[in-house]
Order: structure tokens, then C-alpha cells, then sequence
């Protein structure tokens, strides 16, 4: 993981010090699932490990759209498209289960 970077990232970015090691926690954690459960380096990563990852993620009841918020901002600050493309792809998905149609202003059942 590019930590560093990520730090500077989310300063820039006007992410306040007590969320930066919140973020950088997460993203550690993500590192150390990679080894453990999927036997990869950090950088090679595949959706799929991203898509693993945040079903046992909802499995222990955590807030998955967190998480999935912390991972895009993490590909953003290092500029991998693919990742960030299924990040954000995921974030739609879990806004798709949450969001009704009829709740939008000029949507017509």
C-alpha cells in the first residue's frame, strides 16, 4: 500500500488527521485480507478480491458502503482506474439496493 501517498491524498483533499488513520487503518486491513485470504501482494489485487472482500465484510455486519468509500478514495489517490472503476461499480450496486425509484422528484411509477 502506498501509505504515504494515500496520507497526503486525504490531506489534500481536507480529510481531518483523526479520519486519515481511520482510513489508513482500513486500508491495511484490506492489505492484510489480501494476504491472508486470497494469497496477493497489494497492488495485485482483481474485482473478484474486491467483491470477496465486501461479502465478508456484510457478513460480520459491517457498513459496507464505508468501506467501499475508503477504497475509492485509496484508488483515486494512486490512480488505478480498473480498481477504482470496481469500486465505484459496487458503490452503485449498494446504493441500487438501498434507493427506490419512487422516491426520486419527476419519476413516474
Amino acid at each position: 500500500m502506498n501509505e504515504e501517498g494515500f496520507r497526503r491524498y486525504l490531506k489534500e483533499t481536507g480529510k481531518p488527521g483523526n479520519r486519515i488513520e481511520r482510513e489508513v487503518r482500513k486500508m491495511k486491513e484490506f492489505e492484510l485480507y489480501l494476504s491472508k485470504h486470497r494469497n496477493r501482494k497489494f497492488g495485485a489485487e482483481t474485482a473478484e478480491d474486491l467483491r470477496d472482500f465486501v461479502n465478508r465484510l456484510g457478513d460480520r455486519g459491517e457498513k459496507v458502503n464505508v468501506w467501499l468509500w475508503v477504497l475509492s478514495r485509496y484508488y483515486n489517490s494512486v490512480s488505478n482506474d480498473l480498481m477504482l472503476c470496481a469500486v465505484n461499480e459496487m458503490i452503485g450496486l449498494q446504493f441500487i439496493k438501498v434507493a427506490n425509484l419512487k422516491d426520486f422528484l419527476g419519476i413516474n411509477r
